[in-house]
């Protein structure tokens, strides 16, 4: 309501002066660098009004370049995270459901969306397990190991791998590493001693 009664005031306000203006137009005179420009202070003061409205516009759209677009950026990430997510939430239960055609569908979808994100490595792995594609499932899981937040579950991964090969001494390494992480994990330290045991490490 205020603003609609500051637009009709000020539309009666630019009708007076246009209705003043067309009854005493003036005559304006501009000496500049050696040129004459002669007008009306009408035609000056409309000129100053388009220049003024062209100046207004173009600073909203430097500000929505500057401001809207960067938000317009973060809601298009954000709709990405959004899908990948929910395609690493479909990929996993494809993975229990024991549907490796769906779990590489989704897994594809998440690497596309969110990038090797952990969820996205730890879905690979999965996917790639399912399908006997052991050589894959290693290459994840050795990803993972980079990363604080997934290190134990590619150790645990690789250790899966290296107890299918019968590579106790990679085993014990692994399991090792393992336990540093997180020496209160019963499975690791039974994992441990069974090792060291195997391999005559009675010291250890």
């Amino acid at each position: 309501m205020i603003r609609l009664l500051i637009f009709v005031a000020f539309a009666a306000v630019a009708v007076g002066v246009v209705g003043w203006l067309q009854q005493d137009p003036g005559e304006v005179e501009i000496l500049w660098r050696g040129y004459r420009i002669s007008t009306s202070v009408s035609a000056l003061i409309l000129f100053t009004g388009a220049f003024t409205l062209i100046a207004i516009a173009l600073d909203r759209a430097l500000r929505w370049i500057i401001h809207g677009a960067g938000g317009l950026t973060g809601r298009m990430r954000a709709g990405r995270a959004a899908k990948g997510r929910a395609a690493i939430a479909q990929g996993f239960v494809a993975v229990a459901a024991g549907d490796p055609a769906e779990a590489r569908e989704a897994a594809a979808t998440a690497r596309r969306l969110l990038g090797g994100e952990a969820l996205t490595l730890l879905l690979e792995a999965e996917t790639a397990q399912m399908l006997g594609d052991r050589a894959t499932a290693a290459d994840r899981f050795r990803e993972m190991l980079n990363d604080p937040e997934t290190e134990f579950l590619g150790l645990r991964g690789l250790l899966a791998k290296a107890a299918e090969e019968g590579d106790a001494e990679e085993a014990l390494r692994l399991v090792e590493r393992a336990s540093a992480l997180r020496p209160r994990t019963p499975w690791v330290q039974r994992a441990l001693g069974e090792l060291r045991v195997r391999l005559g490490d009675f010291t250890g």
